[in-house]
């Protein structure tokens, strides 16, 4: 007797335009206005192909808290990264925008990195330049508890996620 596999899903490529106020200049986008509406998008949709971020989102999260949100999402194995998946930052605050930026060049590299030496010890420990990259944009107190995480996993300990 053979024995089917369930199908997942296929997920369609999609884009995400996350800002609270700005439309985007051409179709195809699904748009969050907060922090809370980008999650609950990727947490029905997956992953999206591209993402487009303001920094600023209002009252409340901002653009970096979700930018951190997909790190620790991305580390802990929750989602994966789409082949060609791209960003980018479209935001009125240059530190805001150049931390975003940061963060999401670092943990792309940090991917890639896994993903062209699985045979290595390919992470965050492994690779010192990608690690201060991602450690520099991870430093603020809103961050600490992923920085202790990577830190541990470069330690080969365990950190509990929350």
């Amino acid at each position: 007797m053979r024995w089917l596999m369930p199908r997942m899903p296929i997920m369609k490529p999609w884009k995400l335009f996350l800002d609270d106020l700005r439309t985007p200049p051409n179709g195809g986008w699904e748009i969050a206005r907060s922090y809370e509406e980008a999650i609950n998008l990727i947490s029905e949709r997956g992953m999206p192909q591209r993402i487009a971020f303001d920094h600023d989102l209002g009252t409340g999260k901002t653009g970096m808290d979700f930018a951190k949100w997909l790190v620790e999402s991305l580390l802990d194995g929750g989602l994966q990264i789409p082949e060609g998946f791209t960003f980018s930052v479209h935001s009125d605050n240059p530190n805001g925008a150049d931390n975003i930026r940061g963060l999401m060049t670092g943990i792309l590299r940090e991917m890639a990195a896994r993903t062209t030496a699985p045979d290595t010890e390919s992470n965050v420990a492994g690779d010192p330049a990608t690690r201060e990259n991602l450690i520099s944009f991870l430093q603020d107190r809103q961050a600490s508890a992923i920085l202790k995480r990577i830190n541990a996993r470069s330690k080969g300990e365990e950190y509990p996620s929350h």
